[in-house]
């Protein structure tokens, strides 16, 4: 084992930049204290190892995250201690490991309990033929998917659990945008920051904003992704803001106003029940 970190490992590592402010993080928690550096390290391996999705060496993931090689090496090998990665001695490369769901499925948990709104969803993605995804905001600009049930039907679109996107991207963007704090400001930086499939202007996304606040649901007609409509309704906490959001995801063939009521109707039953869930 080599040796444990030290601080001056710990101050090698800069805080990571990102548009607009800094990292991800409660903005109190921010102001009260300094960055740790060893800890913002092992965060930005952890995020390049999980979006990297491959075994990785100790010189690729240093080169990739700006780190020092050997503070790399000793941050890995912290990490297989509390199993956050596996080593393979063959080819010398670094994976995930599973030690890391607990806290994942911590962090996904709705009122400790995730699993009680599943069949739910699964009955609500049968009934309709749709796809059904719920989604949880982390951080200030990205979203997790956090569930997902297929239908039954050969032709579905299939979303990786764990998967993360811009915040605004689809219709829980929209969600999110209307049932928050956002300003418009903030709202327009990460609108800007997106590529979106279909053309959409600001002026254009904000009427949906509005719109979502109004009617208490969300649509995306082709934005998101093309040939795709995207239904979704908040979950919202004791405040009125969207703790998740939950969306049917459909090819746009499947789409007609009507069988679209319905499936909002039913959208809107699931956030009621998963609201009940929420921590109070």
């Amino acid at each position: 084992m080599p040796d444990s970190l030290t601080d001056d490992d710990a101050d090698v590592v800069a805080a990571p930049k990102r548009r607009g402010g800094p990292p991800a993080a409660n903005g109190e928690a921010m102001s009260s204290g300094k960055m740790v550096g060893a800890v913002v390290a092992a965060i930005k391996i952890l995020q390049f190892m999980a979006a990297a999705r491959e075994p990785l060496g100790v010189s690729r993931i240093a080169k990739e995250t700006g780190l020092n090689t050997s503070t790399t090496f000793n941050i890995l090998r912290t990490l297989m201690l509390y199993d956050f990665v596996q080593f393979e001695q063959l080819s010398k490369t670094y994976t995930l490991s599973l030690g890391i769901l607990g806290i994942a499925q911590a962090a996904m948990s709705i009122g400790g309990d995730i699993g009680t709104v599943r069949p739910a969803m699964e009955r609500l993605a049968q009934e309709h033929g749709v796809t059904v995804t719920l989604w949880q905001p982390t951080g200030r600009d990205r979203k997790i998917l956090i569930m997902a049930a297929q239908p039954r039907s050969s032709m579905r679109i299939q979303m990786a659990v764990g998967q993360r996107l811009p915040l605004l991207i689809g219709a829980t963007g929209r969600i999110f945008a209307a049932f928050s704090e956002m300003s418009v400001d903030e709202i327009r930086r990460q609108f800007e920051a997106i590529r979106w499939n279909g053309p959409l202007t600001f002026k254009e996304f904000m009427e949906q904003v509005a719109e979502a606040r109004e009617q208490g649901w969300a649509e995306d007609a082709g934005n998101f992704a093309q040939g795709t409509v995207l239904l979704s309704t908040p979950i919202l906490d004791q405040d009125g803001h969207a703790a998740l959001a939950v969306t049917a995801n459909m090819f746009a063939g499947q789409y007609d106003p009507e069988r679209a009521k319905d499936i909002i109707r039913d959208l809107e039953g699931f956030s009621r029940q998963a609201a009940r869930a929420l921590p109070g």
